[in-house]
């Protein structure tokens, strides 16, 4: 009889062994470990492209008003930054840009127009070659 229930438990006993836990754990963990430094990266990668295309935005808007009213001098202030874009014909045109609190963040100043050679933060912008 004793021996009857005892296979009985034995055969109902259901889970997971803590060993099974445990490499799950240490699996999730490897690829987390593997998964932030990427995502991280990426986050950067977006936020770059953000700052180029608000520059491309504020040069077309800034050409746009050269062009048709004469103006060297256009301001637009995107997501607590002011960005100033200033043409006088002949001479290179020059966005600086400016964080919230009026410190100078970067600055694009060159003959280009597709914006692939510009540094952000004073390093070479490959990712849009």
């Amino acid at each position: 009889m004793k021996n009857k229930f005892t296979r009985k438990v034995l055969r109902s006993k259901k889970g997971f062994t803590l060993a099974e836990l445990l490499s799950v754990i240490g699996i999730i963990a490897v690829l987390a470990a593997i998964a932030i430094p990427v995502f991280t990266g990426s986050m950067k990668k977006a936020e770059e492209a953000v700052e180029v295309a608000n520059a491309r935005a504020v040069y077309g808007e800034g050409m746009v008003a050269y062009i048709t009213e004469e103006k060297i001098k256009t301001e637009k202030t995107i997501d607590g930054k002011t960005y100033t874009f200033t043409y006088e014909g002949a001479d290179p045109w020059e966005i600086t840009i400016k964080k919230a609190d009026g410190s100078s963040a970067q600055v694009y100043n060159d003959s280009i127009s597709d914006f692939s050679k510009v540094k952000i933060n004073g390093i070479a912008n490959d990712y849009y070659e």
